[in-house]
């Protein structure tokens, strides 16, 4: 079957390939179903004596995705690789053939089951049925595999006109993302993204490092590193954290939260945005997120 008619019905997981497996994705009807965004919960807060209650705010819950599966031609060798790859302690990437541009990290919710008649073919024993398969999301967003549209081969990626526009990314990396004092910024998710930096601690000790998006900023003021090993820090928006790394970039275990005189962590808005500093980082990172 060609790549580019996959799509809603293959999928891979920890890097195989369905079709590796000889299954297929089935929808459990003539429709396919999609729950659009994470399921959420929010928190409120009921006031005695008066209607209503007051709203604070929501929070995404788990992701989680059910595949119906379908075989014809499924092998011994097909159905051994299965049992290695679904298994309850696998942990990786989750992609579907029609966004293949998203990546979930998931894990199997429950065993998958599979209900199957055997038959002899080419004097090997062949196996034809059904099944179902399972996963949950820690993190209810997608990460995009690449951040601009000639990242994606052609080759690799021949439905690539059949989900570009959706994807929201720029044709090209173009002047974004080029480190200095003054860095364009592009993101293309659907919520605003954790951002990272990297700075040689050689080149802010006793300075005022300021980074700013829009309104938003940080200003540390690092006097010494906390530990001979740290030449670098992080600085994550994600966990707010601020770490140090050797000088292969690796954590040290030291922690700077510190050296923050002002500001806060901040998080790059979709579309484009300006980061500024006034020290130019040794790296920048960020995903974009997807529902």
């Amino acid at each position: 079957m060609n790549k580019v008619d996959l799509d809603y019905i293959a999928f891979s997981f920890m890097g195989v390939h369905t079709s590796e497996l000889n299954i297929i994705r089935v929808s459990g009807g003539d429709r396919y179903e999609d729950s659009v965004t994470p399921s959420f919960s929010d928190k409120v807060l009921e006031v005695p004596g008066r209607d209503g209650s007051y709203y604070w705010e929501s929070n995404f819950k788990n992701r989680t995705f059910t595949f119906n599966l379908a075989f014809d031609s499924m092998t011994e060798a097909n159905l051994r690789r299965f049992r290695q790859i679904f298994n309850g302690k696998s942990y990786g990437e989750l992609i579907m053939e029609e966004h293949p541009f998203k990546k979930y990290l998931v894990k199997l919710q429950r065993e998958p089951s599979l209900s199957y008649l055997t038959f002899m073919s080419q004097g090997q024993r062949v196996f034809k049925g059904e099944g179902t398969v399972s996963f949950v999301a820690h993190s209810p967003y997608a990460k995009s595999v690449y951040k601009f549209l000639d990242q994606y081969s052609e080759e690799l990626y021949p439905n690539k006109n059949e989900w570009a526009e959706g994807s929201g990314m720029k044709a090209s990396q173009g002047e974004y993302d080029i480190l200095g004092t003054t860095i364009k910024n592009y993101n293309a998710g659907d919520v605003d993204a954790d951002v990272v930096f990297y700075y040689e601690i050689d080149k802010i000790i006793n300075k005022d490092l300021r980074i700013e998006n829009g309104n938003n900023g940080l200003k540390i003021l690092l006097k010494s590193p906390k530990h001979e090993s740290d030449k670098y820090i992080k600085i994550n928006s994600q966990n707010h954290l601020i770490e140090g790394l050797d000088s292969d970039k690796k954590r040290t275990g030291s922690l700077y939260g510190d050296i923050i005189q002002a500001g806060d962590f901040f998080k790059l808005p979709l579309g484009e945005s300006i980061t500024s500093t006034n020290i130019k980082p040794e790296g920048m990172e960020y995903d974009y997120l997807y529902y």
